[in-house]
């Protein structure tokens, strides 16, 4: 979490070893990219999979109201 006592700790060390990089708020895209990796990420991929992992967040909710608002109005045009 973001400002949390345990992203605060760890941004301190960052001071200490600047070669480590602290990702905040994790998705499991985000994870298994760079699980997969075979070795230390360039920044650029890094950015790239940060922006893909961004892309997999979505609110269920409003998905299916849109998708069943869209049912709904399908079934109208019949």
């Amino acid at each position: 979490m973001l400002n949390g006592s345990v992203n605060n700790d760890m941004l301190s060390l960052v001071v200490k070893y600047p070669d480590i990089t602290v990702i905040c708020g994790m998705n499991a895209c985000l994870v298994l990219s760079i699980a997969d990796a075979e070795g230390p990420l360039s920044r650029e991929e890094l950015d790239e999979i940060l922006g893909l992992a961004q892309g997999q967040l979505m609110d269920c909710t409003k998905q299916l109201r849109e998708a069943m608002n869209n049912k709904t109005d399908e079934e109208d045009d019949l």
